[in-house]
């Protein structure tokens, strides 16, 4: 027991010296107060060994020997550390940057965007209070923008979370009835287009309808490729038309009228453009505004040149074709009567006659027709007419007209002295003058070989003498000789003119320069004389006036009759048997 206890007691006197020596290190290192409380309350320690380490528990002694292995001067900690421990390393915290995934910042929304494919939608903006703000620039598609729902803000933490780019509707709003957008109107209609104008009589013939000329007031039909048309007074509408092109006609003329503008077709008719292009297609009287037309007229006219016969018989073997005005103040006839009291007979050959609104005469004495035609065939002389120019040049040697011709053939003034016989010009005469008035109780007789006659001046011819005028060829009278008024009755040229062609009586034919003279004939008009081919023709056109008046007229002369030369005159018999 002694031994035991001395052996006891040597080791304590061992041990205790270095456990002094071992605290005296550990308060040095502040293990005492640091960690002998420290860590004794984190792991434990404290209940069970407060203020030191059980080293016989973690059997530090056999195996963890601060002596041997963990020598507290071998880790120096004294000098390297003082009396304590290093502190713990941190986690570093990342810089707050503005990007896409906005660390330290957080996330707003805004509508009002269009995605690539055309959808409304948002963008996202990352602010960081007092550092910065970045949008993204990509739109993201998001139908319900600003119809009731809004975005949820999120904060992205230092983990870097990404916003969402979903719609999502936060609690301020999960109980509010989302407001519909108004429905948007729909979309206005296509203008639309009108095309009006008129049909006028065009009595003037000038093509435009001036301000003393009046509409068509019976019934009008206007064709149109499109739209709706109509009509009222002679003026129509075609509305309802789309931008585009369209064909304006015309279709149903009045019978006795014709037309005087346009020119074209059957039927008559106008190619327009309403809309943006508008185009009037060449009207000289159409205009365009806001991509309507307006005056797209037609020209009609009952304003027709025509003749008329005065006392004596008309004979056309064609057909006597004479558009006749009902309400001419100069008579609506195309014959009236004579110093004998009685119109002449109007002869029309194997075809029907047409006197327009007027009528052959007060007795509508008509000769021929498709009925009972009648055309003249002269069945003695060899089938020759007395005035051809072949059947007088056989009755007499004419003289050379040439040496009574002032200026020559092509521009002769006949001398007033000329006596009276049968002369010939070898080629085209012509007889200019101031008028000119042939002798008196004579007759004459002008050939022309070859070649045609044209009446330049006014010719005379008296009472009880004769004058003939026998062209191979055309007679002309020229445009300047005739009647400035209208109704004016006198005679021009007097005489019987023969052409073995035609009969031409010249002038400018067009209303829109001026109105031409009319022409008085005393005496008789003869064509195709030769029976070779010829015809009348009238080229004069009192425009307004022709409502009124002929623009040609022939009338009587009886003295020719009677005083012609004696190998023009034929004996008529007739026989008749007397019983004894």
């Amino acid at each position: 027991m002694g031994k035991l206890i001395k052996i006891l007691l040597i080791l304590f006197v061992v041990f205790f010296p270095s456990y002094l020596a071992n605290k005296a290190s550990a308060a040095n290192y502040g293990y005492e107060t640091e960690y002998s409380s420290q860590y004794g309350a984190q792991y434990g320690y404290e209940s069970e060994y407060p203020g030191q380490y059980s080293y016989q528990e973690y059997g530090y002694q056999s195996q963890y020997s601060y002596q041997s292995q963990y020598s507290y001067q071998e880790y120096t900690y004294q000098s390297q550390y003082g009396s304590q421990l290093p502190p713990p390393t941190p986690t570093p915290t990342p810089a707050p940057v503005c990007d896409t995934n906005c660390i330290g910042g957080s996330w707003s929304y805004s509508c009002g965007c269009t995605t690539a494919g055309g959808q409304t939608g948002h963008k996202a903006t990352c602010t960081i209070a007092g550092v910065c703000s970045w949008q993204d620039p990509t739109c993201y598609a998001d139908p319900s923008c600003n119809n009731g729902y809004t975005k949820t803000v999120k904060t992205c933490n230092s983990t870097g979370t990404r916003y969402d780019t979903i719609q999502s509707c936060d609690l301020t709003c999960s109980t509010a009835t989302p407001t519909p957008l108004p429905t948007p109107p729909p979309p206005p209609p296509p203008p639309t287009y009108t095309i009006s104008g008129n049909v006028f009589l065009d009595n003037n013939k000038n093509t435009l309808k001036d301000s003393n000329e009046t509409n068509y007031t019976g019934s009008i039909t206007i064709a149109s490729t499109g739209g709706s048309v109509s009509s009222a007074g002679g003026a129509y509408t075609v509305s309802n038309l789309n931008t585009g092109t369209y064909t304006i006609s015309y279709t149903d003329k009045p019978s006795g009228y014709q037309l005087t503008y346009p020119l074209n077709g059957p039927p008559p008719s106008f190619q327009v453009a309403v809309g943006g292009t508008c185009s009037t297609g060449g009207s000289n009287s159409a205009t365009c505004s806001g991509g309507s037309i307006a005056n797209l007229n037609f020209g009609i006219t009952n304003s027709n040149p025509w003749i008329q016969c005065i006392g004596a018989d008309c004979r056309v073997d064609s057909g006597f074709i004479n558009k006749i005005p009902a309400n001419a103040s100069c008579g609506p006839y195309a014959s009236l009567p004579g110093s004998g009291g009685t119109p002449g007979l109007v002869f029309t050959g194997n075809t029907t006659a047409d006197f327009g609104q007027g009528r052959a005469s007060q007795n509508d004495w008509v000769a021929g027709g498709i009925s009972y035609g009648e055309t003249y065939s002269p069945t003695k002389i060899g089938g020759q007419i007395k005035t051809s120019y072949s059947f007088l040049l056989s009755k007499g040697k004419p003289v050379d007209i040439a040496s009574y011709c002032t200026g020559g053939i092509s521009s002769c003034t006949l001398s007033s002295s000329l006596p009276h016989g049968i002369y010939i010009a070898n080629g085209n005469l012509k007889l200019v003058g101031g008028g000119y008035t042939f002798g008196a109780s004579q007759d004459f007789v002008i050939l022309v070989k070859n070649g045609d006659l044209t009446i330049a001046e006014k010719i005379f011819v008296p009472v009880g003498s004769t004058a003939i005028f026998s062209s191979s060829g055309n007679i002309t009278v020229d445009k300047a000789v005739g009647e400035a008024v209208n109704s004016s009755t006198t005679a021009d040229i007097e005489g019987i003119y023969s052409a073995d062609k035609n009969f031409i009586v010249q002038g400018t034919n067009d209303c829109s320069v001026g109105t031409d003279l009319r022409l008085n004939v005393g005496g008789s008009v003869i064509t195709n004389a030769s029976l070779n081919g010829g015809s009348f023709q009238n080229q004069r056109d009192l425009c307004a006036g022709n409502v009124q008046c002929p623009a040609f007229s022939a009338a009587e002369r009886p003295d020719f009759i009677l005083n012609s030369p004696n190998f023009l005159k034929q004996a008529n018999f007739t026989y008749q048997e007397i019983a004894p």
